[in-house]
């Protein structure tokens, strides 16, 4: 059994909020906590084997902390561009379905197709609610 990757519209999501993320910038923070919807903080991570993990979060405030709605960490396997969910996290819970154990990478079936599917969905409403981050951009513009 093979773990899944995320569909193709989520991936080329996943590829634009990860755009130029690298050890010389590491994050970046689209929308603003005064708009309809909370922004999305996206996190360059670290390398790993054939590719980098990333963090793509929405917070909110509780009693003065910031709490993630979701938290999820992906590995971009940049061999074939493939996107897989590693991690989800959310008020206090946090759930590991896929990770790297020093020799190959390791996942739980259920929880890896469980959070699969369920980034597919949130990557299409993060693009609809920063509709203005993801407009074409003008030739010769950068972002």
């Amino acid at each position: 059994m093979r773990a899944r990757k995320i569909n193709t519209k989520a991936a080329k999501t996943l590829a634009r909020l990860t755009r130029g993320l690298g050890d010389d910038n590491r994050a970046r923070k689209i929308g603003s906590d005064d708009g309809g919807y909370m922004p999305v903080h996206v996190d360059y991570l670290q390398t790993a084997e054939g590719g980098a993990i990333y963090s793509v979060a929405h917070y909110y405030r509780r009693n003065g902390d910031s709490m993630p709605d979701p938290d999820m960490t992906f590995y971009h396997r940049d061999e074939d561009d493939a996107w897989f969910p590693l991690t989800w996290q959310t008020g206090g819970r946090r759930d590991e379905a896929m990770w790297h154990n020093g020799e190959g990478w390791q996942f739980r079936p259920a929880l890896q197709r469980s959070i699969t599917t369920f980034a597919g969905s949130w990557m299409a409403n993060i693009k609809t609610q920063q509709a203005e981050y993801f407009r074409p951009m003008r030739r010769g513009a950068t972002g």
